[in-house]
């Protein structure tokens, strides 16, 4: 009699374990591709306190700060032959975003940018009448009670004899 063997399962773990591989690979052959373009503009960044890092298709550069960072990380994208298409930084806003594209290059730059130099402004005074409720228990007189009962319940509460 032969033994019967059964088809050997892939844990989950194991499964998971050879996708992050993968993932890892497809990021190395990424990075690989845009390294010599990259390389500089990530240096750039670290010696001001940034740390860029490879997501999906594109480098992040996320960062906070004030004017002067913001005009920082501009020379640095400039410099090396990037540039955005969409909005440009509007004043007073607390965050702004871009993705940042270099001719001949397939991997872009995403620079989110938020302000650390922000403070509370009034910009308007509204002044609106609202209506002011308040909570009152206590019983409920004999005045205001058929209005919240059904018709066969206010026949029964006319009985009562007090």
């Amino acid at each position: 009699m032969s033994a019967q063997i059964e088809p050997i399962l892939e844990s989950s773990v194991d499964v998971a374990l050879a996708e992050q591989s993968l993932k890892l690979a497809k990021a190395r052959q990424r990075w690989a591709g845009c390294r010599d373009f990259y390389a500089p503009i990530v240096s750039a960044f670290q010696r001001m306190g940034v740390e860029p890092y490879l997501e999906n298709d594109y480098i992040a550069v996320c960062m906070t700060g004030d004017k002067a960072t913001l005009v920082n990380a501009f020379r640095i994208l400039r410099g090396a032959g990037m540039d955005f298409q969409g909005d440009r930084p509007k004043k007073g806003d607390s965050q702004w975003y871009a993705f940042f594209d270099a001719p001949g290059m397939s991997t872009r730059l995403f620079l989110n940018f938020t302000s650390s130099v922000c403070r509370r402004v009034q910009v308007r005074t509204e002044m609106k009448e609202v209506p002011v409720y308040e909570t009152q228990c206590g019983d409920i007189s004999v005045e205001e009670a058929p209005a919240l009962l059904a018709p066969a319940e206010r026949a029964d509460l006319e009985r009562i004899p007090f």
